[in-house]
């Protein structure tokens, strides 16, 4: 259960919004671009960014994440690469 994880805990004692976000997203894909999405600076250089330790925390449950639920492997397309291309 992730409310039992200490990183969640600290995240989420740092930052309720983000803390109710990842447990809404634990175990789901989109965990990671989430997490991703936090980590880049979309506002120009103007986001302060996570203290160090939330930092840490939020790196470590992206690892946990991962072990826990492994992302699939891309699915092959089942076209070949130019099948839609035109014959000239």
């Amino acid at each position: 259960m992730i409310e039992n994880n200490p990183h969640f805990r600290l995240v989420n004692n740092a930052f309720p919004h983000i803390g109710k976000n990842i447990r809404l997203l634990w175990g789901h894909p989109e965990f990671a671009r989430y997490v991703a999405k936090l980590m880049a600076d979309t506002r120009n250089g103007q986001r302060k960014g996570f203290p160090d330790d939330v930092h840490d925390s939020m790196l470590r449950l992206l690892e946990q994440h991962d072990r826990d639920f492994p992302p699939s492997p891309e699915k092959p397309n089942p076209k070949g690469l130019w099948d839609d291309q035109p014959d000239y």
